[in-house]
Parts: structure tokens; C-alpha cells; sequence
């Protein structure tokens, strides 16, 4: 069997629930934490890219209209993973509702 490298370590990032700013907030009983925008790396973004482009297509064959409506509303951009923030702007007025992370 070929030796496995184990010299690179995996850092704890955005997709893992061991993320320091995480446990952080956790220890001082949040219930949210921010949004850690900066964190988010190109991978991130790539990733972003990828499964907003393979559902758009699935959502205007499947999706109803109030679906396809919603999406629309929210504004979500197709290059970069969406700020909550800027969901959020769109997302309250429609529903009364905010997205927290």
C-alpha cells in the first residue's frame, strides 16, 4: 500500500462546525454567530458557482412559480456565495423573515 502524506494539515474553515469563531460563539451561549464573509475562500465561491449553476436549470423545469418567484426576489448572485446581509434585504421585507447563520 502507498504511505498516505498526513504532513499537510486540513485547517478548520467554514464547512465544519470546528471552526474556532464558532466555538467561540458557543462558549459564550449564542445562539448565531456572524457571518465570517472573509473566510470564504475561492474553493468556497467555486463551489457556490457550481451548485447555483446545476439547479438554476432544475428550478425553472421543476420549481413552481412561487418558488421560481422567491428565488428571484431574493437576488441571489450566480458568481459568489450570497451575504446574508444582503439576503436579507430582500428577504424581511417579502417574509418578515431574516436569514441567520
Amino acid at each position: 500500500m502507498p504511505a498516505v502524506d498526513t504532513s499537510e494539515k486540513i485547517q478548520p474553515g467554514l464547512t465544519t462546525t470546528q471552526a474556532p469563531f464558532i466555538e467561540e460563539a458557543q462558549s459564550h451561549g449564542q445562539l448565531y454567530i456572524h457571518q465570517p464573509y472573509e473566510l470564504y475562500s475561492e474553493e468556497n465561491h467555486e463551489a457556490w458557482r457550481r451548485l447555483y449553476a446545476r439547479m438554476l436549470p432544475r428550478w425553472d423545469k421543476y420549481a413552481n412559480e412561487h418558488f421560481r418567484a422567491g428565488i428571484r426576489s431574493l437576488s441571489l448572485p450566480a458568481d459568489r456565495v450570497p451575504r446574508l446581509d444582503d439576503v436579507n434585504r430582500f428577504l424581511r421585507p417579502l417574509t418578515g423573515f431574516q436569514a441567520k447563520p
